[in-house]
């Protein structure tokens, strides 16, 4: 089963990953942040509306859509959303 089809086993994946890397030693906890590509994209946009402790977010080509509504300041992170101005995958928005 892919994880986007059952988000509650996706974000316990996220968490755990999150938590491993925290655990290291070599690890500054407050100083994290997560970069995707495409469905990386999707999914650190779902890390920051679901409250992981990063410090920023950077989504190339993501999927906008969301899994998880957060609740007003739930999101603790800086997002970056970069898109091809020609993508004829996304509607204007603005």
């Amino acid at each position: 089963m892919r994880c986007w089809e059952k988000m509650e086993m996706g974000t316990s994946r996220l968490r755990a990953a999150h938590d491993v890397l925290c655990a290291q030693a070599v690890v500054g906890k407050t100083r994290t942040a997560a970069i995707g590509y495409c469905f990386g994209g999707a999914m650190v946009f779902h890390m920051a509306r679901i409250g992981l402790p990063l410090k920023a977010v950077v989504s190339f080509h993501g999927a906008l859509g969301s899994f998880h509504t957060p609740a007003p300041g739930e999101i603790q992170s800086r997002i970056l959303v970069c898109h091809g101005a020609k993508d004829s995958s996304f509607q204007k928005v603005i």
